[in-house]
């Protein structure tokens, strides 16, 4: 549910995230002479945990636009009734002239 030219730059992004650890592991190697290994299992769980991610951003997403429509139905339902009682006290007003006058 990604289109292809978005899918092919998220690989670009993991493949450059990817040998970017490795270059700095190196750096980490030579600078304080400590090993830290960079596997494929490092990679999949680099895209594991963006597809988490991706997933609980696309759910809160969708709960924050049900909230939304939500919203914008209570206000358009709020609005009709304001109006419906705009009438009904334009419709009362003669009476309340009258009221007011006796």
């Amino acid at each position: 549910d990604m289109d292809q030219d978005t899918r092919s730059k998220l690989v670009g992004l993991c493949q450059a995230i990817h040998v970017r650890i490795t270059e700095a592991s190196e750096e980490f190697l030579h600078d304080l002479g400590r090993h830290n290994y960079v596997t494929p299992t490092s990679y999949l769980e680099l895209i594991t945990a963006f597809r988490t991610l991706l997933e609980s951003k696309r759910t809160q997403n969708t709960k924050l636009k049900n909230r939304y429509l939500v919203g914008l139905e209570k206000l358009q339902s709020s609005a009709e009734q304001v109006a419906g009682m705009q009438a009904e006290l334009r419709a009362l007003q003669p009476q309340l002239v009258q009221t007011v006058a006796d």
